[in-house]
């Protein structure tokens, strides 16, 4: 996936704290996408490039890969 235009993560983080204090809420991608007139597309890549990673257990097997009665 490829990196995030330059600049666009502090842009969203600023409409995000705007828009939440405007809104009362966390705003929609929408409502970024809108207030900050760029597309749809851009802040969803955005968002989904910062997204956090949840950790996986390397140590535990998966269900599928556990011996059948375990």
């Amino acid at each position: 996936m490829p990196a995030p235009p330059l600049g666009s993560v502090p842009a969203i983080e600023s409409a995000t704290e705007e828009l939440t204090e405007e809104l009362s809420r966390p705003p929609s991608p929408k409502e970024l996408a809108e207030h900050l007139q760029i597309d749809l597309s851009d802040v969803l890549e955005t968002l989904a490039a910062e997204a956090p990673l949840e950790p996986v257990d390397i140590a535990s097997p998966d269900q599928d890969d556990a011996a059948p009665g375990q």
